[in-house]
């Protein structure tokens, strides 16, 4: 390990490798087969080969007593620039937060700690879980739950729901289309994380929690997802989608890359997440089909999760076409999950959007 409080004597060996037999117990109950080599010296503490869907990354993993703090990331991040060489790089560590762990992924790092949180990142793998730490965060996580119209309503509350206004059960089952007692049972959920708070006027919600915790808690829309390859700029490829499926016949919606930059221009765009109802008009696209994910700028998705078609249309213009957007919560969601720096700046920019702009 190479927090300068460790020593390099046989309890610290053994906490390194108890902390490695965690590691691949996390990894293995994600799906992934996983085997370690353990160095004695060197740069880092192990090689961690993971085996998922035929396809195998090699990490180099440095074990810490401890996380970085803020303030230490960039001395950290130096210290170990040319660990394992051409290896991808994971830390681990006993916790590790939720916004350490977005800064890593934006240096490209990947990162697991011990209390079952992990993101790992490589050419083709990408595993990423968030786990419940605390009777709060494991109420927060049955708040969204997946169930009929909860999502949508989530969605709504962080889009609309102005911290200081209030909404009731009647006007949200009628956004998600589900009965008043459903949505009285969301409400209610959410109370019991102390994000929303019954009032005489209604509820009332706090966005800014909301959306933390939605961001925290949200593991992707699922469904199927079909990797392509365009030799066009994103947003003209955005546009022929678009225009290919004709929104008012089937539901599309544009994600990050492009979504993102038609709000709030930050970075260019080097990808297109496409949401859509189904897969029948992939020949239509005219789009090369590509071996895996990482090799794809387009990812057209047919989600389980529904609710990344916004509930109100939100569009933008591509050379006087209007593009619907998602949900601003799954863009944000979504640039976050392809990572980058440059990526989480740009979420962070669109959140800036989302909950001043309503």
């Amino acid at each position: 390990m190479a927090d300068d409080s460790d020593s390099l004597g046989i309890s610290t060996v053994l906490i390194v490798g108890e902390m490695l037999m965690k590691l691949v117990e996390q990894l293995e109950e994600a799906g992934a087969n996983v085997t370690v080599t353990r160095r004695a010296a060197g740069d880092f503490d192990a090689v961690v080969n993971v085996d998922l869907d035929n396809v195998r990354a090699t990490f180099a993993v440095e074990v810490r007593s401890r996380a970085p703090y803020p303030n230490e990331l960039d001395a950290f991040l130096g210290a170990h620039k040319h660990l394992g060489g051409e290896r991808s790089r994971l830390l681990f560590a006993p916790a590790i937060s939720e916004g350490l762990g977005q800064r890593l992924i934006g240096h490209g790092w990947s990162w697991a700690d011990s209390r079952g949180n992990f993101e790992l990142r490589a050419p083709g793998i990408r595993l990423r879980n968030r786990a419940a730490s605390t009777a709060t965060t494991r109420s927060r996580r049955s708040s969204l739950s997946h169930g009929r119209g909860a999502l949508t309503i989530i969605r709504f509350l962080i889009r609309e729901g102005n911290e200081w206004g209030t909404f009731g059960p009647t006007h949200l089952a009628n956004v998600a289309g589900v009965r008043q007692p459903r949505a009285s049972q969301v409400l209610a959920n959410l109370a019991s994380s102390g994000l929303a708070e019954r009032v005489p006027e209604g509820w009332r919600v706090n966005r800014d929690a909301l959306l933390d915790t939605f961001l925290a808690q949200y593991r992707g829309a699922g469904g199927t997802e079909v990797p392509l390859y365009s030799h066009d700029a994103p947003t003209q490829t955005a546009a022929r989608i678009v225009d290919t499926i004709d929104p008012t016949h089937s539901k599309i919606a544009v994600s990050a890359d492009v979504g993102p930059h038609l709000i709030s221009p930050w970075r260019s765009p080097s990808i297109v997440i496409a949401y859509v109802e189904d897969d029948t008009h992939v020949d239509k696209l005219q789009l090369v089909r590509a071996r895996t994910r990482a090799d794809a700028n387009v990812l057209l998705r047919v989600p389980d999760d529904t609710s990344v078609f916004r509930s109100t249309p939100l569009e933008a213009d591509i050379l006087s076409n209007a593009i619907p957007l998602a949900d601003e919560t799954q863009m944000i969601w979504d640039l976050q999950d392809l990572g980058g720096e440059d990526r989480v700046e740009a979420a962070g920019e669109l959140r800036k959007w989302l909950l001043t702009s309503h």
